[in-house]
């Protein structure tokens, strides 16, 4: 028989989710925001930004603790007509006590004024005439110097920025670090080019991805730095939650590309269910199973979650899961109800086709096709023989076992089948599963265990008892999961 079962009910316990606790050796990548270029007048140019600080290595992090995860964001270009003309320095990203520097501002010219590169994870590109800034020990490199009319190139991760090429062309970006922390080489930080009235200077390797420096140009304003990120990957199963995770090699990645929280994960067991499709007529096609999405996942104990139940034929959805409804059967062919096909299951499953038979008059009898069902496709419709008390829609295909409480879900509907005048006919049986949660709509159960009571929402049951004691919230109208 079709089984979906999830992964995690054991598992959970064996990797130490349930329980929230003990220790995770975690690598980390942090990268600054890059400092934006500086602005140059008329013939002068600005300096390359420098690319933000990198700090990449290892540290235990508990599976009970919540830490804090800040990333910075890139800074802007300085003016080529107000003020001096420098670039702004990017934001720090900072991790369990551990921060990197925004890379500094490139320097300018703006009202007769050349202004030097500025300090930072790595230093900005002097603007003309001007040295660059200084970046900080283990995360970056200082910027180049400019000259009379060029500027020098942002310091990068990985190497100084070079200075300007004579009075005209400007210095490239230093280059940033590759690292493979996301599964792939990647160079990151990379200092942004200084600007040149003749030419301007190339970014180094990584000024266009995550912490690089902006980029500088002649009579204009200065690109702004590029904004930071943080990356964390532990070996095994997914243990906490925030950011964007991902699977890579038998590693879970947390990437952050805005601030936010990396907490510990309480497991989970949902299904989502879609919506059955609407059955085409007392005599039309079965209405398809709406899909079925069954996870082991995790869920932050501070979070609300929003359930979204399908009405017919309609999507439902929780954490970022999604059960397409089931499709309409077709309406009854008052004609000739061969064209009756069963609807298709949220899944893909076909519905069976239709059948009929001329007897004679234009009330010739069918038998409609059965909605396909998550677990099987839907059964065609029989009109064999010039009997229609022996014509049957076709059955509804099987909807699916969860294996966390043993029971079907996403059964299609049978087909309806009409004797027209010419004798009584029957319709097809519903699929096991069908309307799981009546009126055709969809359902959302979430279930995990615990010795009590974890969230409030939907209707909550519970079996076993002590730490055995499961927990089932089932939604049959959209609600939120509420932390207690």
């Amino acid at each position: 028989m079709p089984r979906l079962s999830t992964i995690g009910s054991a598992c959970a316990a064996a990797y130490g989710f349930t329980t929230l606790t003990g220790n995770v050796i975690a690598e980390y990548l942090l990268v600054a925001g890059g400092g934006g270029a500086g602005g140059g007048y008329v013939s002068y140019s600005g300096g390359g930004g420098g690319a933000g600080g990198l700090l990449a290595g290892s540290t235990s992090l508990s599976t009970a603790l919540t830490y804090a995860v800040v990333v910075g964001g890139g800074g802007g270009g300085g003016s080529n007509f107000s003020g001096n003309g420098q670039g702004t320095n990017g934001s720090n990203t900072t991790f369990v006590g551990l921060t990197a520097i925004g890379g500094g501002g490139g320097g300018g010219h703006n009202n007769s004024i050349d202004t030097p590169g500025k300090t930072g994870g790595s230093g900005g590109g002097g603007g003309p005439t001007n040295g660059g800034g200084s970046g900080t020990a283990g995360q970056g490199f200082a910027g180049g110097s400019g000259n009379v009319y060029a500027a020098g190139g942002g310091g990068g991760a990985g190497a100084v920025g070079n200075g300007a090429g004579g009075v005209d062309n400007g210095g490239n970006g230093g280059i940033g670090i590759a690292n493979s922390i996301t599964g792939s080489s990647v160079y990151y930080a990379g200092g942004g080019g200084g600007g040149g009235s003749v030419s301007s200077g190339s970014g180094g390797l990584g000024s266009n991805t995550y912490g690089g420096g902006g980029q500088g140009f002649p009579n204009s304003d200065g690109a702004s730095g590029q904004n930071g990120v943080t990356f964390v990957k532990y070996q095994g199963a997914q243990k906490f939650v925030g950011g964007t995770v991902s699977s890579v090699s038998g590693y879970t990645v947390h990437q952050f590309t805005s601030s936010g929280n990396l907490a510990p994960g309480y497991a989970v067991d949902y299904l989502v269910v879609g919506g059955t499709g609407n059955n085409g007529g007392d005599d039309g096609g079965g209405g398809g199973g709406g899909q079925v999405q069954a996870i082991a996942g995790l869920v932050n104990l501070q979070t609300t979650y929003a359930v979204v139940v399908g009405a017919a034929a309609s999507s439902s959805s929780f954490n970022g899961t999604v059960a397409a409804g089931g499709a309409n059967g077709q309406t009854t062919n008052t004609a000739n109800g061969s064209n009756n096909s069963g609807g298709v299951s949220g899944s893909g499953n076909s519905g069976g086709s239709g059948d009929s038979i001329y007897l004679g008059d234009y009330n010739s009898p069918w038998a409609s096709g059965g909605g396909g069902g998550q677990g099987a496709v839907g059964g065609g419709g029989s009109a064999a023989g010039f009997d229609p008390g022996t014509y049957t829609g076709g059955n509804g295909g099987i909807g699916v076992v969860w294996s966390i409480n043993g029971s079907y879900y996403g059964g299609g509907a049978g087909g309806g089948a009409a004797g027209r005048g010419h004798g009584g006919a029957s319709a097809g049986s519903n699929g096991t599963g069908y309307n799981a949660f009546g009126a055709l709509k969809g359902g959302v159960i979430v279930s995990y265990t615990s010795t009590s009571q974890l969230f409030t929402g939907g209707t909550v049951t519970s079996t076993g008892s002590g730490v055995s004691t499961r927990w089932f919230h089932t939604f049959t109208t959209s609600a939120n999961l509420v932390p207690i």
